[in-house]
């Protein structure tokens, strides 16, 4: 009578391990005179092809093998090698069609209107060597918010603020309902690093914002941040800030 409750969990598991161990002590195990020699390289290759589909790429054959066996032995190798770097190929395939995927659906949101307006977030990259100046100069600053603004005119998302520092930026931005953030954050920063030599960390920070004060806020608090690191007076002299719909790109700096 079966187990209503079904399998106990961690039984499936354990048996495919179980399996796994007993296929790898086949592959030397060679005192077993029961079977021909032929037969124990032919249970050891098979033994090895299926562990090589299950993505086991540390597996080979002994290598005393001699005639057919010992071809296949030799072989084997480059089959393995083979196998694995065809398995990152379709691993990279798939994490790219998820992001192209991830934005097709933010595209088609806002198509359909669903654009997360009253969602701000507050976010901040950093460059990937801190401490060094590296996005405030008046070029660097263009090619950025020019970014910025090609994203925005594919409508992947909306960017009401956003400040640059030496080695890291500040923005708020809205973001489709659909859009995964990450997904757009990666490609952007690709862009601009394999483009124009920019480098960012792959991680940033993020926030929600939930009102029109804490916005306010937010805004002011970036605003501020050159002055109270000492590089400007006021936050009116700070040139590499862009705001949403204006053409203003950077100041002479």
């Amino acid at each position: 009578m079966k187990n209503p409750k079904g399998p106990v969990s961690g039984q499936a598991p354990a048996a495919a391990a179980t399996r796994r161990d007993r296929r790898r002590k086949s592959l030397s195990d060679s005192t077993d005179g029961f079977w021909s020699e032929e037969n124990r390289s032919a249970t050891a290759l098979l033994n090895a092809l299926t562990l090589l589909r299950s993505d086991d790429f540390s597996v080979r054959l002994p290598l005393h093998w001699t005639g057919m066996a010992g071809q296949a032995a030799n072989a084997f190798p480059e089959i393995v090698v083979s196998s694995e770097r065809k398995a990152k190929e379709l691993a990279e395939l798939r994490q790219a069609a998820a992001e192209t995927n991830a934005q097709l659906n933010a595209l088609n949101a806002l198509e359909r209107g669903e654009f997360s307006t009253d969602a701000e977030y507050f976010i901040t990259v950093c460059c990937r060597d801190r401490g060094k100046n590296t996005l405030a100069f008046s070029r660097i600053a263009k090619i950025i918010f020019n970014a910025v603004q090609a994203y925005e005119q594919r409508k992947l998302w909306f960017v009401r603020f956003m400040l640059l520092m030496p080695d890291h930026f500040h923005g708020i931005f809205d973001f489709p309902l659909d859009a995964s953030m990450q997904a757009l954050f990666a490609n952007w920063k690709r862009f601009l690093s394999r483009k124009h030599g920019i480098h960012f960390q792959r991680d940033f920070f993020d926030h929600r914002l939930r009102s029109d004060e804490s916005f306010c806020q937010k805004v002011d608090y970036i605003r501020y941040n050159p002055v109270r690191a000492g590089l400007v007076s006021e936050p009116e002299d700070w040139p590499y800030v862009y705001f949403h719909g204006d053409r203003l790109l950077a100041g002479q700096g």
